[in-house]
């Protein structure tokens, strides 16, 4: 070949290498467009699951009564949440109980109020919440008498609604845990910290710098979730040393033996030993429910002596799994059941990114068709064995003294906001806790717990409180019988609860997308 030829084949050879690689930047460039473009959408339909498309209610339409406030003539319910006390009269000033009797110098300008034939209780907390991006929520909060919530999946977002809350914004007083903490690989984590907004520790190390970080922004605790054993031992030892505390879900490969001397200071769900139990106990298709309840009755009381000894409280969260049994085989007349209408429409409806919502269409817990009958018939022991584990733990619970809180995990499948409290405390009522004990799990358990000047009706304590129509000592389902809710001394009547709720319903109906009607 000539030098002529060798340098025109040369020339070719190099404008084809140009070609292919102008060819693999453009390709490179498109490729990276369609990912972006996906990712942001993914983005945008998981926002939405999480009630971020939802039409917002303005809170400032609803003006509660402030100022100096007297309810006369009004039975309250003891510190001690054992007994009504007799009638007498609570003057409220300044969002604090003033006094407490039969003689109260009261400001001659008040708002008064007859509370002959009510009753007082504290304001209710749920001490495990999800308001996403469902800011609706927080007055659903309110006209169910909840007057503090525990967000725990927590953003910087939420911290600003704890906040504007703080500085007068109506809504219940906000207790706002930290992102969820997972150990994951590097894409697992991406992926996890994008569609669940949590934060991937990788090591110890990692962990331990993420404890102080999260303790400077101002989170009022750090949320444990899908953490192997030496990055959770990692987190709570640093968060001791930082005096934040930390609560959430347990470690897979835990022995469960480590209750007794682990530092976290709440367990999310009794679900999470039960979790546990079952994988100490195998496979129970092989061995058989009954084994199973068995095993779960024989480890439940060292499992609460444990967490008493410990004093690890433990978020109850009993209706909703309770529930899963019905979602499995009878969801359509349980959705009927819920109060469907003021859950958000977005987390109700879920969508195809994903995967997930409350409706048959996606429910995660509805029956295969495609299954057997035989196979349906294992799930729904299973899921029997599962609850009755549930209550057996937590029978060894309330007899050994463990702290229980009344928690939902609002926002969860068929958990709606403000009223699932109510079906929380009735399952715990007809679980075996008492009257007296139930509602202390909902207001003084979890006031002492978060030092919150709230929980009680004395003197000095700060007035969230609830007025009752039935005696809520008599049937636990009084406690649904509001009359009147006031928030850091401020009163809301029912005229305005009703309001508060209509608006919800209202907001959620222009941002449907699918029918409820039939469920209504």
């Amino acid at each position: 070949m000539s030098a002529q030829q060798q340098s025109t084949t040369k020339g070719k050879s190099r404008r084809w290498v140009q070609w292919i690689m102008k060819g693999g930047l453009w390709l490179g460039a498109v490729s990276l467009t369609l990912v972006v473009l996906f990712i942001y959408s993914a983005h945008g339909d998981i926002k939405k699951l999480y009630g971020a498309d939802t039409q917002l209610v303005d809170s400032s339409q609803f003006m509660p009564t402030d100022g100096p406030l007297l309810i006369r003539n009004v039975s309250i319910l003891s510190p001690n949440g054992e007994q009504m006390l007799p009638a007498t009269d609570v003057l409220i000033e300044d969002g604090k109980i003033a006094a407490i009797g039969d003689d109260i110098v009261a400001p001659k300008k008040l708002f008064e109020v007859d509370g002959a034939g009510k009753f007082l209780i504290p304001g209710l907390v749920d001490s495990h919440a999800h308001v996403m991006h469902s800011e609706n929520d927080l007055l659903l909060y309110l006209a169910n008498g909840v007057t503090h919530i525990r967000e725990l999946a927590g953003s910087e977002k939420h911290l600003a609604l704890r906040d504007e809350i703080g500085a007068g914004r109506l809504g219940p007083r906000m207790y706002v845990a930290s992102p969820q903490l997972d150990t994951d690989g590097f894409w697992l984590g991406l992926y996890r910290d994008f569609t669940r907004f949590s934060r991937n520790v990788y090591d110890p190390e990692t962990a331990r710098e993420v404890v102080w970080e999260l303790d400077r922004k101002g989170y009022d605790a750090i949320k444990l979730y899908d953490l192997n054993v030496e990055t959770y031992r990692a987190i709570n030892a640093e968060a001791g040393i930082a005096g934040i505390p930390t609560l959430g879900h347990l470690p897979v490969d835990m022995d469960l033996d480590e209750l007794s001397s682990t530092g976290q200071q709440e367990i999310a769900h009794i679900e999470e030993l039960v979790k546990l139990l079952l994988r100490d106990f195998g496979s129970v298709r092989q061995q058989g429910t009954d084994a199973f309840r068995d095993f779960a009755a024989e480890r439940s009381d060292r499992i609460a002596k444990d967490l008493a000894g410990n004093q690890i409280a433990v978020h109850s969260v009993l209706w909703f799994m309770e529930s899963i049994e019905r979602q499995f085989d009878d969801l359509e007349n349980l959705l009927g059941e819920v109060r469907l209408e003021y859950a958000n429409p977005g987390i109700v409806e879920g969508n195809q990114y994903a995967g997930f919502g409350w409706l048959p269409e996606r429910n995660r817990f509805r029956r295969d068709d495609a299954d057997s009958v035989e196979e349906n018939e294992l799930l729904m022991d299973f899921w029997q064995a599962r609850k009755d584990a549930h209550h057996l733990l937590l029978k060894a619970m309330i007899a050994n003294g463990v702290v229980l809180l009344a928690a939902t995990d609002s926002n969860a499948d068929l958990v709606v906001p403000g009223f699932s409290l109510h079906d929380e405390l009735q399952s715990l009522n007809q679980a075996g806790m008492s009257i007296p004990e139930v509602l202390k799990s909902a207001t003084s358990h979890p006031a002492d717990l978060m030092n919150s000047n709230a929980g009680y009706i004395e003197e000095g304590k700060r007035a969230d409180l609830v007025l009752l129509n039935k005696n809520p000592l008599v049937q636990m389902g009084n406690t649904r019988s509001i009359e009147a809710v006031i928030v850091n001394g401020r009163y809301l009547q029912r005229k305005q609860l009703d309001a508060m709720l209509q608006s919800v319903k209202e907001a959620n109906n222009r941002s449907r997308e699918m029918d409820i009607g039939h469920y209504l």
